[in-house]
């Protein structure tokens, strides 16, 4: 795989045990190549991560805890199993796995179903990487990675170039707490491990009611805590007010 990332143009960062960068993310500590990949591991790093969009691809993290199946998630919304590919298992039971993103649109970073999350522009792990909890383990030939699946792709949200304009109300805007009952009705919660997905829906449904980012992220705020950062709210509302789709 690292092969891959670095003959598509990507590059690899090394990264601290629990998977944040191993310092601010620049040209100093940029991996191109495996004399640099060896440098670091020398050095006592044993993880290592990369945005899939660097190097053309999408990565998939299907998660296996918190009381989340990404892996049934998968398999209901492709009716395809995620091993039957190239794929790296990861220390909590989960499973990462990439596509082509041959269409070149710039997929919004977000969990999309319990335990499903995309990982466009976020930092993924790449297989053989130790974490806290253990090793990063690849299974198949990473030459076999495919295209996109089109059921996968058409619930995936498209972060736009051009802002899209403020609809314009003819009659009275849903207040934010209407808003999130009707999101709670639909199934869409704020639940530990959905927080962004969630941020991200309420946000864009705000935006088409005629609410200001800055009233929605107010709203927003008391959702952050250690596990999901002011910094997360403030990207997710940014996205649905790029345009996302």
């Amino acid at each position: 795989m690292f092969n891959i990332i670095i003959e598509r143009g990507g590059a690899v960062y090394p990264a601290t045990l629990s998977g944040r960068p191993w310092r601010k993310i620049g040209p100093e500590i940029e991996i191109r190549d495996r004399q640099a990949l060896a440098s670091w591991y020398g050095r006592g790093t044993r993880r290592f991560i990369f945005r899939p969009c660097d190097a053309g691809l999408i990565g998939i993290d299907l998660d296996a805890k918190n009381n989340r199946d990404g892996i049934r998630e998968y398999i209901t919304l492709t009716g395809d199993d995620p091993r039957n590919g190239y794929y790296t298992c990861t220390p909590s039971g989960g499973v990462h796995i990439y596509f082509w993103n041959t269409s070149g649109a710039d997929y919004v970073s977000a969990e999309i179903r319990p335990g499903l999350e995309v990982k466009g522009k976020a930092f993924i792990t790449i297989p053989g990487s130790r974490s806290d909890r253990g090793i990063y383990q690849a299974h198949g030939d990473p030459g076999t990675i495919g295209e996109l699946p089109a059921t996968l792709a058409a619930v995936m949200p498209i972060r736009r170039t051009d802002p899209a304009p403020m609809p314009r109300r003819t009659g009275e805007s849903l207040a934010l707490n209407k808003i999130l009952e009707i999101l709670h009705r639909q199934g869409i919660d704020p639940a530990p491990g959905a927080r962004n997905n969630f941020s991200f829906q309420f946000s864009r449904y705000a935006r088409k009611q005629g609410h200001a980012p800055g009233e929605v992220l107010n709203f927003l705020a008391p959702l952050a805590d250690g596990d999901f950062s002011q910094y997360e709210i403030r990207a997710a509302v940014n996205s649905a007010y790029r345009g996302a789709r």
